[in-house]
């Protein structure tokens, strides 16, 4: 009996250690070095923010046509803790289309965590920002510069902001 014991207790405890290891197994295969870390904060129920050493990969993009008949332009990167964010511009006929669009974007949404602001960005330009929570629990930013509007949308805020301060707008410029 002793025996059969320990021959159990060796398997279970080589079952966890598999489990275990299995999710960093898969950030590590798919390019997502932090995936780990960010799991346990998860479980945890710590807020998940990025870790200093995060960057994000390109890994998908398309154009199209997008609302009220505005140029549209969309890019899916990848966090190397395996959060996806997703930057779209359109480029509207005018200035008022992207306004309404903006508003229609705020309107919509469950949560406005930051209100529409008038700023200028490093180029002088005026721009309009805002930051809400929408229906699909994404959290978006929100950017106006004249006929332009840029989304940048993120299940996680901290992504989003961090995303953000990194300065994504190639875009946004004329």
């Amino acid at each position: 009996m002793t025996k059969t014991k320990t021959k159990a207790a060796l398997t279970v405890l080589a079952v966890i250690g598999i489990l275990a290891a299995a999710p960093a197994l898969w950030g590590y295969l798919n390019g997502c070095p932090h995936f780990t870390r960010r799991l346990l904060l998860s479980i945890l129920s710590r807020q998940s923010a990025p870790p200093t050493g995060v960057e994000f990969r390109r890994v998908a993009s398309g154009h199209g046509q997008g609302p009220r008949n505005s140029d549209f332009e969309t890019f899916e990167f990848r966090s190397t803790d395996c959060v996806q964010i997703w930057s779209s511009y359109s480029t509207f006929t005018s200035s008022s289309n992207a306004v309404q669009e903006m508003e229609n974007w705020i309107n919509r949404a469950n949560t406005v965590i930051s209100p529409k602001v008038e700023a200028s960005n490093e180029g002088g330009q005026s721009i309009e920002r805002a930051v809400i929570l929408n229906k699909n629990k994404q959290y978006a930013v929100l950017r106006r510069v004249g006929n332009k509007l840029h989304s940048i949308e993120s299940s996680s805020l901290a992504h989003l902001l961090e995303f953000e301060k990194r300065q994504h707008f190639e875009l946004e410029n004329p």
